[in-house]
């Protein structure tokens, strides 16, 4: 089989244990094939499955993985003895980097609506509290001297270009964190008098009324549709 038959059968797979989905329409896209996989991956609960499924998962998975490329620890410089300072696609980090597998395991096989036991909840080994993501939700969000030197760089950009042609390109930004990129870009289009307003995003293109005329908001792969526009 090949990457497009392999994901078929593991979605159909997938589908076929929940009685309530088996009506499911599986999208013709490969990308939103992708993100249907993806979704009832993570909301499988563990427990056995077929040889069959687990040999083409792997398979699938391995195939995906030497297309992404990895993104090992060895390849990043430390701003500091044990921390690192990386953007880039969380799902290319070797797995060591990410999570503790065992321990998410753990409270997978724990969890009771929604909840796991609290002696699960990884402790901080300094201090003991319960550790969280480093998420921009309250004052414990880790900005060092690194974050603050780029946040300066990219207001001087701001400011040295607010009176020209400016084209703020939105690139598959979600609402998940949307006072990060997308409000303020939503924001100086409407009040830059030359800035206009692109987004490219699968599932969620659009822009405010108040900007429309500003805007270019394409539905699609974003792969896909920046190879279209270079062609």
């Amino acid at each position: 089989m090949n990457q497009s038959e392999m994901r078929l059968f593991l979605i159909q797979s997938l589908l076929d244990e929940r009685p309530s989905c088996r009506k499911q329409e599986i999208p013709t896209d490969a990308q939103r094939q992708k993100v249907l996989l993806r979704g009832l991956m993570n909301i499988r609960s563990p427990r056995a499955i077929r040889p069959e499924f687990q040999k083409i998962q792997d398979a699938y998975l391995q195939a995906e993985t030497a297309e992404k490329g990895i993104t090992d620890i060895a390849d990043l410089s430390p701003i500091q003895p044990g921390l690192y300072l990386w953007q880039g696609d969380i799902t290319t980090l070797r797995c060591d980097a990410i999570v503790n597998a065992a321990a998410i395991r753990q409270m997978l096989a724990a969890e009771k609506n929604m909840r796991v036991p609290r002696e699960l909840v990884p402790r901080c080994p300094v201090c003991g509290r319960p550790m969280t993501m480093n998420l921009r939700c309250d004052d414990t969000f880790v900005q060092d001297e690194g974050w603050y030197r780029a946040s300066e760089r990219y207001a001087d950009f701001l400011r040295r270009h607010k009176d020209t042609n400016v084209l703020f390109l939105d690139l598959g930004t979600g609402m998940n964190t949307p006072g990060i990129i997308k409000y303020p870009f939503w924001r100086m289009t409407a009040t830059w008098e030359n800035a206009a307003y692109a987004c490219i995003n699968l599932g969620e293109a659009y822009a405010p009324r108040e900007i429309g005329a500003k805007s270019i908001c394409i539905e699609g792969d974003i792969g896909s549709i920046l190879k279209q526009l270079s062609e």
